[in-house]
């Protein structure tokens, strides 16, 4: 009997602490740039859907605080010539599934954002895109787990990477004509010598 209980208690034990709660998602940002490569002036940020606590200042202040991370951006504080117009929409949705059984259930919340960065400038109309997500499933037995909701951190995390993902965009565009003109001057200049030898 004392075996048969032992083995009860060992086998709940187990099943107990399988249930639990996942969270994944670090934001982390590092210098693209050793000196800016274009202006921006920050006009409009919009926010998109019901979804989300983010507020459209509180937004502003995250983005332009990205921008300034990446190193490759100076802000303005008006239009300038030359200098990129930025107009940011942003959304975030949530989806709850849930499946239950006789001895456990499971619980998924992913929250997901979107970000669009519209900037123009005399010459320039871009449209650059940004997504990231986070995940967090739930699993309990017989009624016992951890317990775990989408929070406001979590919501901001998510828009932080989700600008991040659009700006990188951005900033890859601006940098590639560069690329390109220096490996035409190289590919010349190789050219020239070989017809020198």
């Amino acid at each position: 009997m004392k075996k048969i209980r032992s083995l009860f208690i060992g086998i709940l034990s187990i099943l107990l602490l399988g249930g639990c709660a996942q969270r994944e998602l670090i934001f982390s940002q590092d210098a693209l740039c050793s000196s800016p490569i274009a202006s921006v002036y920050p006009q409009g940020v919009y926010k998109k859907g019901k979804h989300g606590t983010m507020s459209e200042e509180d937004f502003k202040l995250i983005l332009e605080s990205i921008i300034r991370g990446t190193g490759c951006i100076q802000l303005v504080s008006s239009p300038q010539n030359g200098a990129y117009i930025l107009n940011a929409t942003y959304e975030t949705t949530l989806q709850h599934d849930q499946e239950r059984s006789a001895f456990k259930s499971r619980t998924s919340n992913i929250l997901s954002t979107k970000v669009v960065l519209n900037l123009n400038n005399q010459e320039i109309i871009r449209r650059d895109y940004g997504e990231a997500k986070i995940s967090i499933e739930e699993n309990k037995i017989l009624g016992v787990g951890e317990s775990e909701q989408i929070t406001k951190e979590d919501e901001e995390k998510v828009l932080k990477g989700s600008i991040l993902a659009a700006l990188k965009s951005f900033i890859s565009a601006l940098q590639a004509p560069k690329e390109t003109e220096t490996q035409i001057l190289e590919s010349q200049t190789n050219e020239s010598k070989g017809v020198q030898e």
